[in-house]
């Protein structure tokens, strides 16, 4: 076949369309249901409907005004033209909260296209318990009890759906209403009771702002013994279903109750000998020991320290290859380089984005002696640009990557280039000036007494906001994310 010919949509032969159905149900996006398929023409009509797999696909978004009536007589009729064949992977979202963040899928690292919600015309004036006049509507609520319907139906009398089930993503609501202690209890249960079916072939789970109300005895997911994807969003559960088969696992915690929670009832302190991947967003919860997963190749941490006891300060990651940091406490890098130093060195790849300034970067890059990949942002990366070029001169013992090739990669995906070290200055302010960082590494810092003393003060980062130090004249400041300092430069 010519692959410069053009083919009509109706010309498709049938095995094309099998490829593109399962694509197109995977990125369903509410305008576009896969009943989309069924209007293009009469061969994609007879080819979706063939697809009993296709129709297996429920994703869900529930918005402002959305017409719970007719989502759940979608969710009927593919339930039908699905003839009870094949697995289900099932998205139910809450979106009506048009202040809350955009939803980050633990499992692929990507952001979800979600446009913020209008203002809904239906919201009233109201007061609050503090007397303050503002404006809301009855969305959320019913948003929830959408969620909570078509849950139930899809699990279906007696969970006898929930054995089709692969994959599940449910947000039912939004942090905001974590606080409201009625709303967000579902005192009768009824999400709980669903997530306590049997689901033989489910393999991941992500669940957002849930609270569990039923006895820890008996626990969410006990019958999923196929598990080994796990992402709980500001969850209050108990226990991690089937641990000791995760390969991934993924926590999030942002409200004060659930953190309390967790680490009160002590939730996740449990073996993972298969981990493969473990993601921690969290500013208050610490670690278990690195031994309680044996196997770990991926980290990802956001404003945790990694670990707490002294005890575990030995090789005891043997298989991590990959570190991502969100650094939004510097102290979070000391406790890396100090705990598992040895790990580090095995390392082969780091994803970093800034929050603060992290001088303590450098100490950091220097223990990884077998990283091959540096991926950030153009102002992550001018950071690290910045260090490596000026490190030699402020401390003439210390070097980042002394003898190895390392790539320098702007975000997932984008462009990459490679430094073989050591390198001259030269080199990096080049290497700088293709990636067009921000922060592109400008004359060499000389006073070694300034990078010192900066240091110092930055062990304890929340309670600096301003640093001056002067030697001489020159002067240069820096500004990052909100942290402003100034160091006058000795000639």
């Amino acid at each position: 076949m010519d692959p410069t010919l053009t083919i009509g949509n109706d010309k498709l032969p049938f095995d094309v369309l099998t490829e593109i159905f399962p694509y197109y149900a995977t990125e369903e996006v509410p305008t576009y249901p896969i009943e989309t398929l069924l209007l293009v023409c009469k061969s994609w009509h007879v080819a979706a409907l063939a697809d009993c797999s296709l129709w297996g696909h429920h994703r869900i978004h529930i918005e402002h005004r959305s017409d719970t009536g007719m989502l759940l007589r979608r969710a009927e009729r593919r339930l039908e033209r699905s003839k009870g064949l094949g697995l289900m992977d099932i998205e139910l979202r809450n979106v009506v909260d048009a202040n809350a963040p955009k939803f980050t899928e633990d499992f692929e690292d990507r952001i979800l296209d979600i446009k913020p919600t209008v203002n809904c015309p239906k919201r009233l004036t109201w007061f609050n318990k503090r007397m303050i006049k503002t404006m809301s509507c009855a969305c959320e609520f019913n948003a929830y009890e959408s969620v909570v319907s078509l849950l139930t139906f899809l699990a279906g009398p007696g969970g006898k759906y929930c054995r089709r089930w692969r994959s599940l993503v449910l947000v039912p609501s939004s942090l905001h209403y974590l606080n409201d202690e009625d709303f967000m209890q579902d005192r009768e249960g009824r999400i709980g009771r669903v997530l306590r079916y049997p689901m033989p072939k489910l393999i991941s789970v992500s669940i957002h702002y849930f609270r569990d109300v039923h006895k820890p005895e008996f626990p969410l997911l006990a019958h999923a013994q196929s598990l080994t994807h796990l992402a709980l969003n500001n969850c209050m559960v108990y226990t991690l279903p089937n641990a000791e088969n995760l390969e991934f696992f993924g926590i999030s915690l942002d409200h004060h109750l659930i953190t309390k929670h967790w680490v009160k009832k002590e939730v996740w302190r449990t073996s993972m000998p298969r981990l493969k991947v473990l993601k921690v967003n969290s500013r208050d919860i610490s670690l278990p020991c690195p031994e309680s997963y044996p196997e770990l190749r991926t980290l990802n941490l956001r404003g945790v320290m990694f670990p707490m006891d002294k005890e575990h300060t030995n090789d005891s990651l043997p298989h991590l290859t990959h570190l991502s940091l969100g650094i939004g406490n510097m102290t979070i890098l000391h406790n890396l380089e100090t705990s598992i130093s040895e790990s580090l060195k095995r390392v082969k790849s780091l994803r970093i984005c800034l929050d603060r300034l992290p001088l303590q970067l450098a100490g950091l890059l220097q223990v990884m002696s077998g990283l091959e990949l540096v991926e950030g942002d153009r102002q992550m990366m001018g950071v690290v640009l910045k260090l490596i070029a000026d490190l030699p001169a402020l401390l003439p013992d210390s070097q980042i990557f002394s003898h190895q090739e390392v790539s320098f990669r702007l975000g997932p995906g984008g462009p990459s280039w490679k430094l073989s070290f050591p390198v001259v200055r030269e080199d990096i302010v080049e290497l700088a000036s293709r990636m067009e960082v921000s922060d592109c590494p400008g004359p060499p810092l000389r006073s070694k007494a300034a990078l010192i003393l900066v240091r110092d003060c930055l062990e304890y980062p929340e309670t600096v906001h301003n640093i001056s130090v002067r030697v001489k004249q020159e002067t240069m400041c820096t500004s990052v994310s909100g942290m402003e300092f100034a160091v006058i430069q000795s000639d």
